[in-house]
């Protein structure tokens, strides 16, 4: 009965040790891990500095919060650079969208907004849909596409003269040039300004 006792004690005990010193701390790590992945990068583990030794599981929670502060300063970084560049092109006078060798629009300034006549985000809307109202890509018919000409035949820069719905009796000078960077397929930035009847020329 005695050795029973003490095996079962022993048993509890252990669990209990394996509970408080090893589950928990990895139950702590896991929960802020389903909270980061979520997009929650303000999640820490709690530490208790208080205890009287530290073990391999406190020094993993440590790291796992440090490296979640190099995250969110690196976020800030990247977010101030993106202030700082739209704030840039928010500038420039001419209007100016950036967009991808599918036609959407990554990036782009006030103007081309005051252009297009709206004060919507059209950050990932198609080229074609934001400044033309189209379902698709302009026919050769009506418009020269500098996407589709400089996609298909690589020149170096076009410049095309286009008309847009909200300004039907305006011609706008667009000046295209690929963009290259780290991705496969180049990018393409456009700058957009409308010209007087004194400045009227052709492409």
């Amino acid at each position: 009965m005695a050795s029973s006792f003490l095996i079962i004690l022993s048993m509890l005990l252990i669990w209990y040790l394996m509970q408080r010193l090893v589950l928990a701390p990895i139950n702590k790590l896991a929960a802020v891990s389903r909270l980061v992945s979520s997009g929650n990068y303000d999640s820490r583990v709690n530490m208790n500095d208080r205890r009287l030794f530290q073990d391999e599981l406190d020094d993993l929670s440590h790291t796992f919060n440090q490296m979640l502060d190099n995250i969110q300063s690196s976020i800030r970084q990247i977010k101030n650079q993106e202030t700082f560049l739209q704030s840039i092109i928010d500038g420039i006078p001419d209007g100016i969208r950036v967009i991808d060798k599918d036609g959407n629009i990554v990036i782009a300034n006030k103007e081309y907004y005051r252009q297009i006549g709206s004060s919507q985000n059209c950050i990932g809307q198609k080229c074609f849909a934001s400044s033309q109202k189209r379902n698709g890509f302009c026919p050769p018919s009506t418009f020269t596409c500098p996407l589709r000409e400089l996609m298909n035949k690589a020149a170096p820069n076009l410049t095309v003269l286009q008309q847009f719905p909200t300004e039907p009796g305006r011609h706008l000078s667009i000046n295209a040039a690929p963009l290259y960077t780290h991705y496969r397929h180049p990018h393409i930035v456009q700058t957009i300004r409308a010209l007087n009847e004194n400045n009227l020329c052709a492409p």
